[in-house]
């Protein structure tokens, strides 16, 4: 018999294709498609290396992981397509059900966090100077983490100051008509 559920957390890693080495610097569609996804769809992205990850969180409907797996899917590369990210490959995915998810640690560096908040990572440290940030939940050589629970219950109270937003060279997208869903 096949397990049904009622929720899913589906990821994807995607690669550049071999003709693009890297997203342009400062180029802001994987912060984009991470607001969009969080706001649609519970999920995020971040970038990589060599391309980016993004996740989402769907209702499997008593439907089967897999049949999840492929709304998921469907859901991130419309994201992607729409967002007009560079060619790339899936070259990883997963599909876990929320009671797995919820047990699962999901944790931030300094770059993925300072992208998530939209500021600077020189801002991302002067809010731990100040003590604004919460303290970091590891700190693996040298590079702070933290859990995206700590991150959750920080970001529920803060908003962003008024200030330049980093490095915007990213096309003109109207976020407000991207998540009506015109």
């Amino acid at each position: 018999m096949v397990k049904t559920v009622e929720k899913c957390r589906v990821s994807l890693e995607f690669e550049l294709d071999r003709d693009v080495e890297t997203l342009p610097p400062g180029d802001k569609r994987v912060p984009y498609l991470n607001t969009w996804l969080a706001h649609a769809h519970r999920g995020g992205a971040f970038a990589t290396q060599r391309g980016w990850f993004a996740h989402v969180v769907v209702a499997a409907d008593g439907h089967s992981l897999s049949h999840a797996e492929t709304r998921g899917e469907r859901l991130i590369t419309h994201c992607v397509r729409t967002l007009n990210l560079p060619a790339s490959t899936v070259i990883s995915r997963s599909v876990i059900d929320a009671d797995t998810f919820v047990a699962e640690l999901e944790v931030y560096g300094s770059r993925e966090l300072a992208d998530m908040l939209n500021v600077s990572r020189q801002r991302l440290a002067q809010l731990r100077a100040e003590g604004t940030l919460p303290e970091p939940d590891a700190v693996l050589a040298a590079t702070p983490v933290w859990r995206r629970t700590t991150i959750d219950s920080f970001t529920f109270g803060w908003r962003r100051r008024p200030g330049p937003i980093p490095n915007d060279a990213s096309p003109d997208i109207d976020l407000d008509l991207l998540f009506s869903g015109r």
